[in-house]
């Protein structure tokens, strides 16, 4: 998820393969509840910033991770990162897997936000 045109904020949905997933830095955060299973909030690196992280296992040893929103890009944009987050969050439908379409679809993007593309890995 991109806002559109300044690219000053992003947001990444990953899901990830059974035992593909360090989740030791994100469960030092915050604990919350994403869709009724445990969840981790805390900051982790991407693309070598500290990025505000939601995370939690919709099912044993995979991981759903959604990271995004700078604290500079949230305040800018008078947003709570936690709180955008967990609404993208509920809105992850976990499929299963396919390999013609991403193993999960978002039906919530917060305001100035646009699709990305999807790629599997």
């Amino acid at each position: 998820m991109l806002p559109h045109g300044d690219g000053s904020s992003i947001g990444v949905v990953t899901a990830y393969a059974p035992g593909t997933y360090d989740a030791t830095a994100v469960k030092k955060g915050q604990r919350t509840t994403v869709q009724g299973q445990p969840a981790y909030y805390g900051k982790t690196k991407m693309s070598g910033y500290l990025m505000p992280t939601l995370a939690w296992q919709p099912s044993p040893g995979r991981w759903i991770v959604i990271q995004g929103w700078t604290d500079a890009a949230a305040r800018a944009r008078h947003l709570d990162p936690l709180t955008e987050e967990m609404r993208v969050a509920a809105a992850v439908d976990v499929l299963g897997s396919r390999t013609d379409s991403p193993p999960f679809r978002v039906g919530y993007l917060p305001a100035a936000a646009s699709s990305a593309t999807y790629r599997s890995t």
